[in-house]
């Protein structure tokens, strides 16, 4: 019966031992990088911006994250209307998705958003933060109400493991 205990006892020793973590990967350290990640732009409607010519390969790719993005906020807010027990880990992804004092009008509804068209150009608005304005339609049962808001495309490189990869970041927030 020892024998049995011992030589189990010794698979789980030799099997545990195998299942550690690489230490170049700390999963504290990651958390870490992600919370400093949570941050707001407030952009000033004074600031200088210019037109911003880039790829139509890359403006598609702008252009559908910042759809797919939207599309993720209206699914968020009709979950968080349908189960409120969800409600504060929602609300906190909603506020990694709107800028802050950000109050869209489909938010407060049961409406679903269709046909979301970028209008304009992309514009520059630093190094880093990209502007684009997309228009759609907020669709209740009783009737269609065209609305509009700015996406901005917040860039950034990260390094991981000594390769840099390019992250990019969707905030909406209405027009003024």
């Amino acid at each position: 019966m020892r024998k049995i205990i011992y030589i189990f006892l010794g698979l789980i020793i030799v099997s545990c031992a195998k299942n550690h973590a690489p230490k170049s990967m700390d999963i504290n350290a990651v958390e870490a990088l992600e919370e400093e990640d949570i941050y707001e732009y407030e952009i000033a409607e004074k600031e200088l911006k210019f037109n911003y010519n880039i790829e139509s390969s890359t403006s598609n790719e702008y252009q559908n994250l910042a759809i797919t993005k939207l599309k993720e906020v209206s699914d968020l807010v009709h979950l968080k209307q349908q189960h409120p027990e969800f409600k504060e880990d929602i609300e906190a992804q909603l506020r990694t998705l709107i800028q802050k004092n950000t109050n869209l009008k489909f938010l407060d509804s049961t409406t679903s958003i269709e046909n979301i068209l970028q209008k304009g150009n992309i514009e520059k608005v630093s190094d880093s933060i990209l502007k684009m304005t997309l228009h759609f339609n907020l669709v209740s049962e009783n009737k269609t109400v065209k609305d509009s808001l700015n996406a901005f495309i917040i860039s950034k490189i990260v390094i991981i493991e000594g390769s840099s990869v390019k992250t990019n970041k969707i905030q909406f927030s209405k027009i003024d």
